[in-house]
């Protein structure tokens, strides 16, 4: 396994969601940035959906499903506060 990252400044909040078997779905809020991805994976059969990270901003929606092998995958990342300047 390979490991990339955290990207962002020193503001954001890093995140981890553990190792699981496989990606079902990971849906993104945003609108010029993106403001929250959430992930369901699936551990033995059974969907886990993990804490949703990020804010409540975001006019669209995007949802991307299923890796249908069984692949180990590791999500984490980092948030930052929306640049004001």
């Amino acid at each position: 396994m390979t490991t990339e990252g955290p990207y962002g400044d020193q503001g954001g909040k890093s995140w981890d969601d553990g190792c699981h078997d496989v990606v079902r779905e990971i849906t993104l809020a945003y609108d010029q940035v993106i403001h929250s991805i959430s992930v369901v994976y699936d551990d033995d059969g059974r969907p886990v959906e993990a804490e949703k990270h990020g804010g409540l901003g975001g006019t669209k929606t995007d949802k991307k499903m299923t890796i249908t092998k069984r692949i180990r995958r590791w999500l984490k990342g980092s948030l930052e506060p929306k640049d004001t300047k």
